[in-house]
């Protein structure tokens, strides 16, 4: 009678072992299954964006000092431009021939007078001088007579 029932208990202890392995075993595919479903994916991603970081951010900083030595080179272009634009014939506000100076950092200046071309008043020097007139008569730059 007694090694019977050390026998009921050993199968008993068994199945309770089974049981709890087998319980254990489907937590261990639920617990990969979400690795995989949710944390996989993530850390992939994240593999990803660092490489793309890694392989962009040299790019991205040679296109940043690209562009700032373009925009510094597009300023100087402006200041040079000032003093050697190009023409352009336009008619003013009462529609008489106004030659307009034209070049890419800025429109062409109203005059508001017959065939002159005025400087655009910078913020440096207010009283920037008239290109000439076409009988090359100098004049001044004002606030008054300088359009757009």
């Amino acid at each position: 009678v007694l090694v019977i029932l050390i026998l009921i208990l050993v199968l008993i202890l068994i199945l309770i072992l089974l049981v709890i392995s087998v319980v254990a075993l489907i937590l261990i595919i639920l617990i990969i299954a979400l690795v995989v479903v949710f944390v996989l994916p993530i850390v992939l991603v994240l593999l990803v964006l660092q490489l793309l970081v890694l392989v962009l951010v040299p790019k991205l900083q040679l296109v940043l000092v690209v562009l700032i030595l373009f925009l510094l080179v597009l300023y100087q272009g402006c200041i040079k431009v000032e003093h050697t634009g190009r023409y352009c014939d336009h008619p003013d506000s009462n529609n008489l021939p106004t030659r307009r100076k034209r070049h890419e950092c800025d429109s062409c200046h109203d005059a508001h007078a017959l065939d002159h071309c005025y400087h655009g008043c910078s913020l440096l020097d207010d009283r920037a001088p008239i290109l000439g007139d076409s009988a090359g008569v100098p004049g001044r730059c004002s606030h008054s007579r300088r359009g757009g």
